[in-house]
């Protein structure tokens, strides 16, 4: 009967005992609380979670210090020591940490004293929670190991620490760990770090106003929505360089204090005149400007003073900027504060996809030149046509290119006056110069230019109180004469009607070419000799396509005197045999045309080339390619 009891307690108390494990193993999905869970293999993650879940992060080092901090709506905030918003990166560098802690070797907890790994003093205590308030981990952080693991995938050099778990039912182990980057050394700086050193945390693309008042005075920059573009509208109605403006917002994100203090910690003048005050405004849902954040910057303390003080509206922290960079952050000295810094630098903004004509004058031109998008006669593609003289020409595109360089990408040396009155000390009273470019929708944007009796260039916009100072590369990159708009292709060689070619060159006879477009057939003589058999005449048909296309480098008008010297004694010349044909097309004699060149200087280096064509008024420069080919030899034993 004694022998039935004891069975009985027994089955009793060893169904309360798998009772409990099966408990346990329901709530836990294991029993290592209970036998504890054997060691990780090697290579393996000490901890498997999702980092994006980890919604509070507590840390606690050896002396007892803590700080706990709490991930709300994306962001991390301090909630001790203190209530602060918390630097995003380190959080989220910690987490990132903790979830790819990998295991190198493995240690029982017996086989190392805790001083020798750290865990005695100089350690810190890491736990990580999850949506759900369940700790996902809980470790202690050593010291740094001697050893590094070296990746191969990515050739860099991983630091190992020691960590041990401090999960219920983990184990007595120490791990050594590398991770992807060990961030012991940031937190032997102080919990403090963790504060976020940045005054602004906003989303550059939804800013909508950025007021700065210093010393220098007031500036506003603004924009409607926010794809619009960035204007100055106080002081003045401005337009702003985009890269500066680039630069103004990338220096406000980044902008970092030296160090993060509590308010009672440190003694604050308040000034009723800050040093330095920046308001920023940000788009709402709505699409309202509404206050973001606002910072407002003591005087230096002394005169000696190696960094300033400042606030945050809403944050209860004293920011410490140094005067000079440090690791190559960026300081409250590289913020853009004056109006001369952020303006645009360029003449004007300009839609160049918009612009429909051109229109220029010059106090040497009897009638303005007009110049129109159009379509070319002879393919039907979208080309600028120049209207001056007999009538409507194509245009020279590198011109056009060159016009619209200075206008919209050359910089202006400075801003002669924001309010000037009298323009006469600008050469504007009388500009050299006007151009007016007007888009389909009819506006239009006026530039003059004039120059001072020291040969110094000046522009404004039409309408404008500003005045710029130009380089006199900008000022004469802003043609006005007539021969600088012509297309510079040089002739309209008509190779249906070409009867033949005659080649002279310098010390040489004459080589005459004959040409039959219909059979495709050349014959040619030199010097009275039939060399039609020494003719290469796939080089002559290479040769009549290149004199198809052959353009000019630049125009010289009729008033080139250089060239004029030059071409009194050519070293090559060209003369091009056209077939003429009367009313009834019937054939009705020769038109010679000839093109002649001379070189620009006697120099071995001579790289450009003088030329005119025959009938035509104006001298023109080829460049060395183009004389070059012209030269070609076309007879295979020369």
């Amino acid at each position: 009967m004694r022998s039935l009891v004891a069975t009985t307690v027994l089955l009793v108390v060893l169904a309360a005992v798998f009772g409990s494990l099966a408990a346990v193993q329901i709530r836990d999905q294991d029993l290592s609380a209970v036998f504890g869970k054997p060691p990780l293999a090697k290579e393996d993650l000490l901890y498997d979670f999702d980092a994006g879940n980890i919604v509070r992060l507590n840390l606690t080092n050896s002396s007892g210090d803590r700080a706990s901090f709490r991930k709300r709506g994306g962001r991390w905030l301090m909630e001790e020591p203190a209530e602060d918003r918390a630097d995003y990166r380190h959080l989220e560098g910690l987490v990132d940490f903790a979830r790819n802690l990998r295991i190198e070797d493995i240690i029982p907890a017996r086989s190392a004293t805790p001083e020798e790994c750290g865990f005695r003093a100089g350690h810190f205590d890491i736990e990580l929670i999850n949506t759900s308030g369940r700790r996902v981990a809980r470790f202690a952080l050593g010291r740094r190991t001697a050893w590094h693991r070296f990746d191969t995938r990515n050739n860099l050099l991983y630091e190992t620490v020691f960590v041990r778990p401090g999960d219920e039912g983990s184990g007595d182990y120490v791990y050594v760990c590398s991770g992807p980057e060990v961030r012991r050394s940031l937190l032997e700086k102080g919990f403090g770090v963790l504060r976020d050193h940045r005054p602004f945390l906003f989303n550059p693309a939804q800013l909508a106003s950025i007021a700065i008042s210093s010393g220098t005075g007031e500036l506003l920059l603004s924009r409607s929505t926010p794809e619009a573009g960035w204007r100055i509208t106080k002081p003045l109605e401005l337009r702003t360089d985009p890269a500066a403006v680039k630069s103004l917002l990338t220096t406000l994100t980044n902008l970092e204090a030296a160090t993060v203090h509590d308010p009672g910690s440190v003694t604050t003048l308040d000034p009723d005149e800050p040093y330095l005050t920046v308001d920023l405004q940000v788009f709402n849902a709505d699409g309202e400007a509404v206050p973001a954040a606002v910072l407002t910057v003591e005087p230096p303390a002394t005169p000696e003073a190696t960094s300033l003080l400042g606030k945050t509206a809403g944050r209860p922290a004293v920011f410490e900027f140094p005067l000079t960079p440090v690791n190559g952050r960026p300081t409250l000295s590289q913020l853009a504060l004056s109006i001369n810094d952020l303006r645009s630098k360029t003449l004007a903004d300009l839609n160049i996809a918009a612009l429909r004509t051109i229109t220029l004058d010059a106090t040497h031109l009897p009638r303005p030149l007009i110049v129109k998008l159009g379509t070319a006669r002879t393919d039907g593609r979208p080309r600028w046509l120049v209207n001056y003289g007999p009538r409507e020409s194509l245009a020279n595109e590198l011109t056009v290119a060159k016009l619209l360089t200075a206008i919209t990408r050359d910089r202006v040396k400075g801003f002669a006056s924001d309010a000037a009155t009298d323009l006469a000390p600008f050469g504007l009273d009388a500009p050299e110069k006007r151009v007016l470019l007007e888009g389909g929708d009819g506006a239009g944007i006026e530039l003059l230019f004039g120059r001072d009796g020291e040969n110094r260039y000046f522009a404004m916009r039409g309408g404008a109180p500003s005045v710029m100072e130009i380089e006199g590369s900008t000022f004469a990159h802003i043609p006005t004469q007539p021969h600088e708009w012509r297309d510079s292709l040089l002739w309209p060689f008509n190779v249906v009607d070409l009867t033949g070619l005659r080649i002279e060159r310098r010390g040489r006879e004459p080589l005459n070419l004959t040409y039959n477009f219909i059979a495709q057939e050349w014959t040619a003589r030199h010097g009275g000799e039939d060399v039609t058999a020494s003719l290469n005449v796939q080089r002559a048909n290479n040769f009549l396509t290149f004199l198809e296309s052959l353009r000019v480098a630049s125009w010289l008008g009729t008033d080139a005197p250089e060239a004029r010297a030059a071409l009194a004694d050519p070293d090559y010349a060209l003369t091009v045999l056209y077939k003429r044909l009367n009313d009834r097309g019937e054939p009705a004699g020769i038109t010679p045309v000839t093109l002649e060149v001379a070189r620009a200087t006697k120099s071995r280096q001579n790289r450009f080339f003088y030329g005119r064509l025959s009938g035509d008024p104006e001298y023109f420069v080829l460049d060395l390619p183009a004389a070059q080919r012209l030269a070609v030899e076309l007879l295979e034993d020369r």
